[in-house]
């Protein structure tokens, strides 16, 4: 069996394993299973993520936000769906990736301010960006993907803009418990509950087969049922989506 992760491994496996009738369990947002017999994909779809966002910003009542996004895929396809449904949008912003001069946001930012930012950009830019707005006293609620995973990043945008947020796949209370006893502190638990998840279902599923065939054993896991970190996975099939389960966001 193989286990891929995230979008560009996902894609890259999927065609293969079913070329070579091994079977692929797949942890991405895209359907790489559609149409092919020997790959699952466990999906955190984007539209789940949309949906915790939106929530959020609801519960929260900011009457203003922004978004500054890096130009890459999948920070462009979430907010895609995210823009016509914000109620409130305020400022969106486009970035070349490689961009670590960012006056021109500021500046635009002091000009209408906003009470929330949705931040999706690049690892090496989240700082610098902050801390640019920061020193021009631009303050907003800090809404961030899986970069804000990294506690300590989270600690350092806190000192310089107050609240902090991210939103990722949802991972059980009693796990993320485990893991900051564990590491004190709970940096990438979505990642690590994942890991852990997929090795519960690569126990489950491989080890009573002596000799799996992969179309037989992909197709025996519709219908079925695992308690793991990210929660219950129970995987179906579609037209859409192939043999597949789905998972949920929530924002940190």
């Amino acid at each position: 069996m193989i286990h891929a992760w995230g979008v560009t491994p996902s894609q890259v496996a999927a065609p293969i394993a079913q070329k070579i009738n091994v079977p692929l369990l797949a942890m991405t947002t895209d359907p790489v299973s559609k149409g092919r017999s020997a790959v699952a994909s466990i999906q955190l779809p984007l539209e789940s993520i949309k949906s915790a966002l939106l929530s959020f910003i609801a519960e929260r009542k900011f009457k203003s936000t922004g978004i500054i996004m890096a130009d890459f895929g999948g920070a462009s396809r979430l907010v895609d769906l995210l823009r016509p449904a914000l109620p409130a949008l305020a400022y969106h912003e486009i970035i070349p990736t490689n961009e670590r001069d960012f006056r021109t946001i500021v500046t635009r930012l002091r000009q209408k301010p906003v009470e929330a930012i949705v931040l999706l950009v690049m690892p090496e830019q989240t700082l610098p960006l902050v801390q640019q707005l920061a020193t021009q006293k631009v303050r907003a609620h800090i809404i961030g993907g899986d970069t804000l995973a990294d506690e300590s990043l989270r600690g350092d945008l806190r000192a310089l803009m107050g609240e902090v947020s991210y939103v990722y796949g949802e991972v059980s209370d009693e796990f993320v418990s485990r893991y900051r006893a564990r590491f004190g502190n709970v940096s990438h638990v979505y990642e690590a509950a994942a890991g852990y998840s997929m090795g519960v279902l690569i126990e489950k599923i491989m080890i009573p087969k002596s000799n799996p065939n992969s179309i037989a054993l992909i197709a025996s896991l519709v219908g079925q049922r695992f308690d793991t970190p990210l929660g219950e996975i129970v995987f179906a099939h579609s037209e859409e989506n192939g043999v597949h389960a789905l998972l949920s966001a929530r924002v940190y």
